[in-house]
């Protein structure tokens, strides 16, 4: 089996995300990043009728059990952020992106079928903007917020308007905004 050019590219991405360096504090597009990505992972788990993997789950093993990244990558991957101090679900996410990714070339109509925004982008433009989380006792907690998202649950976040927009600039004006305050 061979790494796709989707696969290929998704792990550079990964890799070039600075993990050694966390953010200031008080990014609020890290919050927002958090909520688009949870919000994303309930239409997921409500349509694979997963509910009970939600909010942190490997969407493309539910779709195509047998479609997984190439091993190397992965390994690759794994490697790579093994020197960092990364809550055990970031490695995760990273990996389950990975997943995505050759789910996304390799059987695309899958994907499609289902209608629904891609379940990571919103975590991988997190990672970027150095942006980490941890969770504890039913929240995940990104910078000084704590998300009550088990404690809430998937309905809180079953919602087809999206929390923000992705791309830079509409992160920073949310960033640049709270800055102002």
């Amino acid at each position: 089996m061979y790494a796709t050019d989707t696969e290929n590219e998704a792990l550079r991405r990964l890799l070039a995300i600075n993990w050694g360096t966390v953010a200031e504090r008080g990014q609020e597009s890290h919050v927002a990043l958090m909520r688009e990505y949870l919000r994303r992972a309930a239409l997921w788990a409500k349509c694979l009728e997963a509910t009970d993997h939600w909010p942190f789950f490997d969407v493309a093993s539910l779709i195509a059990p047998a479609v997984r990244a190439e091993p190397r990558v992965v390994e690759r991957l794994e490697a790579a952020l093994q020197p960092f101090s990364l809550w055990p679900t970031i490695k995760k996410t990273c990996i389950w992106y990975l997943h995505w990714q050759r789910l996304e070339q390799c059987r695309a109509e899958a994907v499609a079928g289902h209608k629904l925004p891609e379940p990571f982008e919103p975590l991988i433009r997190f990672y970027e903007r150095g942006g980490r989380f941890s969770t504890e006792h039913g929240f995940i907690n990104v910078d000084r917020v704590g998300i009550p998202a088990k404690v809430r649950g998937w309905q809180a976040f079953d919602s087809t308007t999206p929390f923000v927009a992705l791309d830079d600039r509409a992160l920073d004006r949310l960033d640049a905004m709270v800055a102002a305050t």
